[in-house]
């Protein structure tokens, strides 16, 4: 057996809790500490899930913090510059003044003859 020494406001919440649900105050902490119990192992067995996972290499060498505030940090237009340099659809020319009149001069037609 074993005696709690809780808050009186505490206590009055559980008696208010236990009558109402026709229970004694016993049955309704045995209740709240199995319910913790079972919540903890599940948190638990999510971790051990969680140490299974296979190690990704891009993320090895990187402070999780400072990638996750780097990619919050970053705009949708930062984000899309970055994917299409790194894809290849995005380059540049040389300052053009004319480009947008003259463009077809400066296309690389090699692939299409």
């Amino acid at each position: 057996m074993l005696t709690l020494e809780l808050e009186p406001e505490i206590e009055m919440t559980l008696n208010a809790v236990a009558e109402k649900e026709h229970r004694s105050p016993s049955e309704i902490i045995k209740q709240l500490i199995n319910f913790y119990l079972k919540e903890k192992k599940e948190s638990d067995l999510l971790i051990d899930i969680a140490k299974t996972l296979p190690k990704i290499a891009y993320f090895e060498n990187q402070d999780p913090l400072e990638l996750q505030k780097a990619m919050r940090d970053e705009t949708e237009g930062e984000k899309l510059l970055a994917v299409l340099k790194k894809t290849g659809f995005l380059g540049s020319l040389p300052d053009v003044p004319d480009l947008s009149v003259n463009y077809k001069e400066h296309l690389d037609w090699s692939d299409k003859i």
